[in-house]
């Protein structure tokens, strides 16, 4: 059972993720091309935007397990 929980905590984490990093990639396409090249092309614009989805999906996965 413990291991069923966990597999199944880890999906939801990279599920979060995924959803928060689409959320991303959905607005950074709405700029002009070229912004938009600059931009996933910018490392350190790049590791802070990981980094922030890293925090939305760890809060994101505390207020969920509060939940229950």
């Amino acid at each position: 059972m413990k291991k069923e929980n966990k597999c199944n905590s880890q999906n939801s984490a990279e599920l979060t993720a995924l959803l928060e990093y689409s959320r991303f990639t959905k607005k950074v396409l709405a700029k002009p091309a070229n912004e938009v090249f600059d931009l996933f092309t910018d490392k350190y614009y790049m590791e802070t935007v990981y980094d922030d989805i890293i925090e939305k999906t760890k809060k994101s996965i505390d207020q969920s397990q509060h939940r229950y």
